[in-house]
This record gives C-alpha cells, structure tokens and sequence, in this order.
C-alpha cells in the first residue's frame, strides 16, 4: 500500500518540479523576503535548512482567529495532528508524525520552546497553557526528530518566538463566540532609544459546548529588548497565568455520543473532574558578540507551577502538585568566514525539576486522605556540538548530543512501604543533514537523526498504585531518515518529504479496571513510521493566496506481543492515514476574507485495531475589514468555525477503558471581534 502511494504521489511531485522550473521559472524567481528560522540552534533562512521545517508568520497566527487556542494557526503544517482543542483540563494533545500520541493530557515527545526557553520539562511533558497568541509573532515547526539539537523529547519542536515589534502602539482587543467564548486584552509596545518592551494581559472564559467543561483564564505577560554597547543584548521575558477554572467532561462511549453528544461522563461530574493551576516564568537571555568570528549566547530561567486536578475516580483521584522547574544554557559559536561559512556551536543545558506531589482519595468532588505523598526531582545534564560549512552547491550540517537524565523519587508515606527509587537514563543522538542547491531557490536536501524520549515523572507512575517509578518501563528510542525538496519564491512555495522512522521500546496508554479515567505506560516492542508530506503557497496576484498540504501516514507496529495479543503488523492508533488542507485567503489591506477545508482519515483507537473513528471535512471561514482614522487603526472581524456542522471528535482516549474514547467536538460556532489599535509617539 505504501509503496504504491508512494510511486503514485511522487510522480506528480516530480511532474510538478518539471512544470514549475520550466514554465514558471521566469516569473517566480524574483527577490523574496527573508524569513529566519532559529530553532536549529545557528540562525539560517529559511531554504537553508537541511531538515523539514515549516514557519507561521503573525500575520497567519492572528489575523480574524477566535484565539482559543493556538493550533487555530497550525494547521497549515504538514505531518502534524492536534486534538482537544476544546479540553482546556487535558491540554492540546499535539502530534508530529506519530510522535506525542500517545499522551493522555499534555504534550509528550515534543520539544516546545518559546524564545529558546523550554517549556518541555526534564522529564518530556510540555504545556502550551502559558502562552498568549497574540504575543507571538513567528512558530516555527522541525518535523524531524531531533535529539541533537534539543535533546530529549525532541521527536519534533516547536519554537514560539515572541513579538519585537520596534513600533510604539497601544492596542485592545475583544472576541465574544458560541458556547460562552468571550476573551479581552490590552496590549502596550514602547520603543525609546535602545529599550524596546512589549507588556500584554488578556482574560479568556469559556462555557463550553459539553457539560462541565467550563474554563477561565488569565494572564499577564511581558518582554524587554535592551541593547547594549557593541550589540550586546539583554533580553528578560516573563509572563504569570492563573487558570483557577478548567473542568473536564471526560470522553464518553458510542451510544452516549448517539444518545447526546453534550452530555460529560457521569463519574466526571460526580467527581467534580477538573483542575486548577498557577504558573509563572521569568527567563533572562544574553547575547554578547566578540566580534565578527566569535559570539556567546546565555539563557537562565524559572518556572514555578502550582496545580490541583481532580480524576474520576476514589483511590488516589485528587492531585495536588507544587513545581518548580528552573536551568539554563551557555554556548559559543564560532563563523570562520571563510570560502567554506563554516559555523561551530558548541554548548550546555543544564535543567532542574522538582515535583512535590500528593495525592488523596477523591470522595465525589471532596478532598479525602493522603494516599501517596511524595518528592519527584529530574536532573538534565546535556552537551552538544553543532557544525555547518558549505562546499561548492552543497550544505552540510553536523550534530551531537549527550544527555544525561536521572529521576529521583523520595516516599514521604511510608504506611505502605518505602517505594523511594532511581532511574538514571542517559542517550547520546547523531544527525547528518546534506542540501543540495539545485538552482535558484530550489533545493534538495536530506537527513539522518535520531530522537529519544523518557517516560514522564506521571508516566513512570507504578500501576500497583502505590508510589514510586514503574520498574518495567524505559526510554523510548527512533531514528529517522528523509528525503525533501523545497523551492521558494516571491510567487510559490513548496515543500515536498519522504519520511521512514523506526521506534524500539515505543510508550503507549493503557487504563486498568481499578483506576478508570487514570492512564498507565508501558514499552511495546518495535514500531515503523513512514510517510509523505507536502505543503504549497501559490500567490495568484498581491490579493489572492491558496495554502494547501497533504500528509500520507503509515504508522504500524513492527513487532508487539502484549500478553498472549499479537499486535504486529497494525496500525499504530490516534494519526490518521490521510491529512489534507487547503486555504484560500484574499487579502487587500482594508478587507480579508479567508476559507479552509480540512480532510482527516478515520484514526484507530486501540492497538487491536477494531475501534476506529469515522472520516470527516471541516471547514472555517474569517473575514475582517480594517480601517484607520488619523493615528487609530480599528479591525473587526467574524468567524465560522464548522461551517457544515461536521459531526466529528475533538479528542480520541487511546485505549480507554470501557470503550470510552469520544470527546465530541461542538457544531457550527461564530465569533465575532474588534481590535483598536493606537500608535505612540
């Protein structure tokens, strides 16, 4: 099956290059707009990268969106799946290639950074809660695995770089939805000599389209550009959110979601399901260039998170958890400017986490007692080495890391035995990358890396449900291997990959009888991922653009016994075989006006194979008009989302227990909004 998708769809891309470096190549390869990328540790534009990457500029994160969540604005990336939109008690559950799957609530198995700080914890577990759309101003996406560059949980990164804008404005927005959406900000840019900071707050609240899924939310959040002598920098970003409200209506069976599809699962009202949480980071980068050859990049940063949930379920349903994550990093690059650009990076993470962690029984919504009590502390030590250099039309970029990762349990309840431990895990990935100018803007390039992932401090949690580390379960281990072909120009962009990656000692969710709702881990054998990812930007004129991707998945288990079940040769659950996107924006300054469509193939549910969902289309649509009267900009805007009233799940429970997979997502939904925006002197 694959290899005939294969043939079939390269045949085309390989018509498409032909016709578009032959017929088009007069028109569309004109100067073009540098874009950035900085994720891959030394700065490159954009067609330089020898990896798969995609970047979102602000323009597309913000423009006409609800701003309910930030994967509005990622859709356009290939290869990357995103559920639970509308769950804000379990989190986006985001998944690049496969990877992050599995989780159960958070992001597992990606590296998600803002400015170069980490969001993603020592152990692997990343939040996305903290973060305000509109103080970002460009995502970037490597859909590779890459280890190497960020170490753990690195099986694909994202990197949310902040708003600089060097303008002095004032700006406010408000946003009002179905379900009882509604959001208000204010916004303050101020540009004076060589200090440039930007200070944002914005309150979110949301009904909900289920039963008992209400939320609210609230942060403020900030960043200050001081330039020094000699284009030295300081950079202090911090931001405090406090989310005392986010309930969770649970995933429910097949009849419930014929029967009603707004109801929640009854044990999840019962239990009050939900959590509460307070988070805060404060992070300082300093950037001193030596000179020309030599430069030195330092990062600090704490983040310190209060959270209390509440399960399901009795034995052990409410958790209370006080952390406090903090680290930082040095490196040095060296550009020898010389015929070959060679660039050297070498550098250091070093990252501390410490979980303080209870948990009481859940007496149908009410604290009850103290079932484990205990202190979770991972330690990151990493070093990695990164070179590039040029030879005549090639690119070629070299990369190592080590990183040594240790997890401490210490049991402060010890009325059921002392279940204090260690684990000491320690990885070291490769990558090879090669790109090759073929002419102009175009470029095929290809790479080797590797990624691995440790089980998170909840997914190390020991299914006899007492305390302590799970002693059966360990890191998870692939490698990947691909080959794209990207062009750019002032007129189309595409990029075109194939992708194989291999898995040892995969993590998948499981749930048990006595803990319903509550996931536990464990390795299966081997897994195989291989696909094909595409993603085109056609400029028709200055007005008119058409955005499309396609993802081809086939993601199955090579070899998993599990007990007396064989599972090789299945499909691996929760991606879908088939992906495909397209958008069409018109855009003329004072009016936009902008359609996408979105095909998602059904996705398995168990490992078994036997569950899966249904196919579906969906659709949105935004259109604003912006107006400007004298130093006043004013913006309104009005959205869709489900324009056909899809029936579909916003979130798939891999593997639940009692076959309660479904989290139905809401019908047709409007927004409507309005930004002022006045520029300062």
């Amino acid at each position: 099956m694959m290899k005939n998708n294969a043939v079939l769809i390269s045949s085309i891309f390989l018509y498409l290059y032909i016709f578009l470096n032959t017929t088009l190549s007069q028109e569309f390869n004109n100067v073009i707009e540098e874009v950035i990328a900085e994720s891959t540790r030394l700065e490159q534009p954009l067609p330089k990268v020898p990896t798969s990457i995609s970047i979102i500029t602000k323009e597309q994160i913000e423009k006409g969106r609800q701003e309910i969540n930030i994967d509005e604005a990622l859709s356009v990336v290939p290869g990357l799946f995103i559920q639970n939109r509308y769950n804000f008690a379990q989190d986006l559950r985001i998944s690049i290639r496969g990877f992050g799957s599995r989780s159960s609530f958070g992001i597992r198995g990606i590296k998600i950074l803002v400015d170069g700080i980490p969001e993603t914890l020592p152990d692997g577990q990343g939040q996305v809660d903290s973060i305000d759309m509109s103080s970002i101003k460009q995502i970037e996406v490597i859909r590779s695995p890459s280890s190497s560059l960020h170490g753990n949980a690195s099986g694909g990164v994202i990197n949310f770089i902040s708003d600089d804008n060097v303008n002095s404005f004032l700006s406010t927005k408000l946003i009002s939805g179905d379900h009882g959406f509604n959001k208000k900000q204010i916004r303050i840019n101020k540009h004076s000599n060589k200090i440039n900071y930007s200070l944002g707050i914005a309150e979110t609240n949301y009904q909900g389209y289920r039963q008992h899924s209400q939320s609210r939310n609230k942060q403020f959040y900030g960043k200050i550009n001081i330039e020094l002598d000699n284009d030295k920098k300081l950079i202090t970003s911090f931001n405090h959110t406090n989310q005392p409200v986010s309930n969770d209506p649970g995933a429910i069976n097949i009849s419930q979601v014929a029967d009603n599809r707004k109801q929640a699962r009854d044990k999840n009202i019962l239990f009050d399901s939900g959590e509460e949480l307070k988070n805060s980071k404060l992070g300082l980068t300093f950037i001193y260039p030596i000179n020309s050859y030599h430069s030195i990049r330092s990062n600090i940063f704490n983040i310190s998170r209060d959270f209390k949930n509440k399960l399901p379920f009795k034995n052990g349903g409410s958790v209370d958890l006080s952390r406090s994550f903090s680290g930082g990093g040095l490196s040095y690059t060296y550009n020898s400017k010389n015929n070959k650009n060679n660039r050297i990076i070498v550098g250091i993470d070093i990252e501390n986490q410490n979980d303080n962690r209870k948990r009481y029984n859940n007496i149908n919504g009410v604290l009850g007692d103290i079932s484990l009590n205990q202190k979770e502390i991972v330690k990151t030590n990493a070093v990695y080495i990164r070179e590039e250099l040029n030879y005549n039309l090639f690119d070629i970029a070299l990369g190592l890391r080590n990183d040594n990762i240790s997890f401490r349990v210490d049991d402060y309840l010890l009325s059921n035995g002392n279940e204090s431990g260690k684990r000491i895990l320690n990885n070291t990935s490769p990558s090879v990358s090669v790109l090759y100018n073929l002419r102009n803007n175009i470029a095929l390039f290809s790479s080797l890396s590797s990624s691995f992932q440790t089980p998170t401090t909840t997914e190390f949690a020991n299914p006899s449900g007492e305390g302590g580390f799970n002693p059966n379960l360990n890191a998870q281990s692939s490698k990947n291997i691909e080959l794209g072909l990207r062009s750019s120009s002032n007129k189309i962009n595409y990029e075109i990959v194939i992708f194989k990656t291999k898995s040892i000692n995969e993590i998948l969710p499981y749930e048990i009888e006595k803990y319903p709702g509550r996931s536990f881990y464990k390795n299966i054998g081997r897994t195989g991922r291989e696909g094909i990812e595409f993603y085109s930007k056609y400029m028709m004129n200055n007005n008119f653009t058409i955005i499309s991707n396609y993802t081809f998945s086939n993601f199955e288990f090579d070899y998993f016994i599990d007990n007396s079940n064989n599972f090789s040769g299945n499909k691996i659950p929760g991606f879908p075989e088939n992906i495909f996107y397209t958008e069409f924006l018109y855009d003329n300054n004072n009016f936009f006006s902008s359609i996408d469509i979105q095909y998602v193939d059904k996705i398995f549910i168990t490992n078994n194979n036997m569950f899966s969902t249904d196919n579906y289309f969906l659709s949105n649509m935004r259109m604003g008009f912006e107006y400007k009267i004298s130093n006043f900009t004013i913006s309104s805007f009005f959205g869709v989302n489900n324009l056909f009233d899809q029936e579909y799940n916003s979130n798939i429970r891999i593997n639940a227990f009692g076959a309660r997979y479904y989290e139905p997502a809401p019908g047709r939904a409007t927004y409507l909004g309005v930004s002022i925006t006045s520029s300062l002197k």
